[in-house]
């Protein structure tokens, strides 16, 4: 799971983005919006090292 994060803080860092959509995979070529996430939302529940 924090690898996950740590992948996500990149994206959002590197894109300058102010959030990434999460999705879950349902059939082969299907994907379901499961939610959004901000740094913010990261940051308030995980340590997140700053580079």
């Amino acid at each position: 799971m924090n690898d996950d994060l740590q992948e996500a803080i990149d994206k959002l860092s590197k894109n300058d983005a102010e959030a990434l959509y999460v999705t879950r995979r349902i059939g082969l070529l299907t994907e379901k919006i499961e939610g959004v996430i901000t740094p913010q939302d990261i940051e308030a529940q995980y340590h997140v090292p700053r580079h």
